[in-house]
């Protein structure tokens, strides 16, 4: 599972994440050495998580190291980052927060 934020989206040449999404030219762009690692203890699928973006979308590992259809990028701490268009990602609406609430402070009376 990759937690990531909403301008990690990979976007191409467009202005915003969501005229991406509409252009076809999104991708979600998951570590190289974090996919290589979980594929090595057998994983399947890899789930990316975007609060910002309000979804969730889950697709098979085996894409990512398909060169048909996914490319090799810098990702933004300098590290190679596998993207894959989008579309070839199932995507569920997130509509929970998952971040924990902070709890009000109590005042003294």
């Amino acid at each position: 599972m990759v937690f990531q934020k909403a301008s990690h989206v990979w976007r191409g040449r467009a202005k915003s994440i969501h005229e991406a999404i509409d252009q076809g030219t999104a991708g979600i762009g998951v570590d190289m050495l974090l996919a290589r690692t979980a594929m090595r203890k057998g994983a399947v699928a890899v789930i990316v998580v975007n609060e910002e973006l309000a979804g969730i979308w889950a697709g098979r590992i085996s894409d990512l190291f398909d060169p048909s259809i996914s490319r090799t990028r810098e990702g933004f701490s300098g590290r190679s980052v596998k993207v894959v268009d989008i579309d070839r990602f199932a995507h569920r609406t997130l509509e929970i927060s998952l971040k924990p609430k902070r709890k009000r402070a109590i005042e003294a009376a």
